[in-house]
């Protein structure tokens, strides 16, 4: 991470649409607290969000993960588990997700 702004996409994995798209980021809905969270964007306008509360400094590496199952979603630091949650959302972790970045958001105006 080299600077701090609102939703800095850190991985970023989904389709045109935008439907069943998973985005993790480095967020904040202020300018000052930040935390590296994850949202599951769902085909019927549902979001499931996960907040790990954890801090980032910059100009640091870290190795950022995050695992879905049919019932189950996991995010994780530097091999380590922060947070891992039943899939309440019921998100379907077999779909085709065609367009994937890193660093980079899927939607323009982030």
């Amino acid at each position: 991470i080299y600077s701090y702004g609102k939703f800095s996409r850190i991985i970023d994995f989904g389709n045109v649409n935008g439907e069943d798209s998973i985005a993790i980021s480095y967020s904040s809905a202020s300018d000052r607290d930040y935390d590296l969270n994850a949202v599951i964007l769902l085909s019927n306008n549902i979001t499931c969000h996960f907040f790990s509360l954890i801090k980032l400094n910059l100009d640091i590496w870290y190795h950022v993960g995050f695992s879905v199952t049919s019932s189950k979603a996991s995010l994780y630091l530097n091999g380590i588990l922060l947070l891992q949650k039943d899939n309440e959302c019921q998100f379907n972790p077999y779909i085709l997700r065609n367009i994937s970045y890193i660093g980079k958001s899927l939607w323009s105006a982030d």
